[in-house]
C-alpha cells in the first residue's frame, strides 16, 4: 500500500498523513501531507496498463519540462505546473520492488484547487488541458 512507500520522500520530511485519493481509474494514488504543510501526490503505477514505465516516465518528464519552460518564458507562476519529485537517489520513479508494495512508484507536487476529470464534462475542458 501507499503507506509502505513513504520512504521515497526525503528523510528530512516528516510525513503527517497518507490518504488514498479517490477517483483514479488506473493507478493507486495517495495524498502525502508533511508536518511543514507541503503536500505531494504519490502514485503506484499500474504496470499491467503501463508495462514500459521507463518510456512513460520519460514522456512525463518531457511534458512537465516543456510546461515549466513555457511558464518561465511567459513569467507565470510555477505553482500550477506539475513537477516530478525525484526519489532520494535522484531517479524520477522507484522501480518495481516487493519492499515498496510492488509496482513502480512516482511522486508529483500537489497542485491545490486542481480538478481531475475521469470523463470530460464538455469539450471546453479538453481544450484547456
Amino acid at each position: 500500500k501507499g503507506e509502505n512507500s513513504t520512504d521515497l520522500i526525503d528523510k528530512s520530511m516528516t510525513v503527517s498523513s497518507v490518504d488514498r485519493m479517490k477517483g483514479g481509474l488506473i493507478n493507486d494514488t495517495y495524498l502525502i501531507s508533511t508536518s511543514s504543510g507541503e503536500k505531494y501526490v504519490l502514485q503506484r503505477i499500474n504496470t499491467t496498463v503501463f508495462s514500459n514505465v521507463s518510456n512513460l516516465m520519460q514522456n512525463i518528464l518531457k511534458v512537465t519540462k516543456y510546461l515549466q519552460d513555457k511558464h518561465k518564458l511567459e513569467n507565470l507562476s510555477d505553482d500550477n505546473c506539475l513537477v516530478v519529485i525525484p526519489t532520494t537517489d535522484g531517479r524520477p520513479w522507484l522501480d518495481n520492488s516487493i519492499e515498496h508494495g510492488g509496482g513502480a512508484w512516482r511522486m508529483f507536487n500537489y497542485i491545490p484547487n486542481s480538478t481531475c476529470f475521469a470523463i470530460a464534462p464538455n469539450g471546453g475542458i479538453l481544450t484547456e488541458a
